[in-house]
């Protein structure tokens, strides 16, 4: 139920002839467009937060982050329920109520969004775009750490290893992309899961050839060129 319509049923309900109803309906008429103008904002928000966080993008951050900057849109809404209130109760209710009704308003619209958002990140154009990214920013991490640590004596499948392991934000914000691009794909979600295994796999196999790549080009490198390069790692 609206946010308007609660209130003034329950205004009416709270309401004694002595009250100035008409007074309450006027006032509360407002919270119409106060909850557009919420719902456009959050709107607006959400779709900045993914764009900020294409990478690691969830639903519950982006609604999260989307209330954050329309806090002052709430509370306009909290204060002018509350001043609506005050034409059919105490001061202190019409507070109490104001708050009980806004913050449940609040909610269930977070919920709402939550929900829309996690509908837009099954969009198929976008969930291949989000593969893409996090799979590149998945191999960069990956390739650096393998590089980087191509110069230990450990056997290159060892390097391998912990570098794939030093890379895991970045491949469970890729295993979540390919999850909802299957989803987009009407592919069920245990595929995603099953999946995984081979993905890591393959990343491996990747980073022991940039290990053996990263060793190979040391060595054909002068050996002063090495000790300086090995001194500024």
């Amino acid at each position: 139920m609206p946010i308007m319509t609660s209130l003034l049923l329950l205004g009416q309900a709270a309401a004694t002839p002595a009250m100035d109803t008409e007074a309450f309906k006027k006032s509360l008429a407002a919270n119409g467009d106060i909850a557009g103008r919420y719902i456009d904002c959050m709107d607006t928000g959400a779709k900045d937060s993914l764009k900020k966080h294409i990478g690691e993008a969830s639903p519950e951050v982006a609604a999260d982050e989307a209330a954050l900057i329309c806090k002052p849109i709430a509370s306009e809404m909290r204060a002018n329920t509350a001043a609506g209130f005050l034409h059919v109760m105490s001061a202190a209710d019409a507070r109490a109520k104001a708050d009980q009704l806004t913050d449940t308003w609040i909610g269930e619209t977070r919920t709402k969004f939550v929900s829309l958002v996690d509908g837009w990140l099954a969009t198929r154009a976008l969930a291949e775009t989000r593969v893409k990214i996090t799979g590149g920013l998945w191999a960069q991490c990956v390739r650096g750490k393998a590089t980087v640590w191509a110069k230990l004596k450990d056997e290159a499948s060892s390097v391998a290893t912990a570098a794939v392991s030093a890379c895991r934000d970045q491949q469970r914000n890729f295993v979540t992309a390919a999850g909802y691009q299957n989803r987009a794909n009407g592919i069920r979600a245990s595929v995603t899961q099953e999946s995984e295994l081979t993905w890591v796999q393959t990343m491996k196999d990747n980073a022991i050839q940039w290990v053996i790549e990263a060793r190979a080009a040391s060595a054909s490198q002068p050996a002063s060129a090495r000790a300086q390069r090995n001194s500024a790692d």
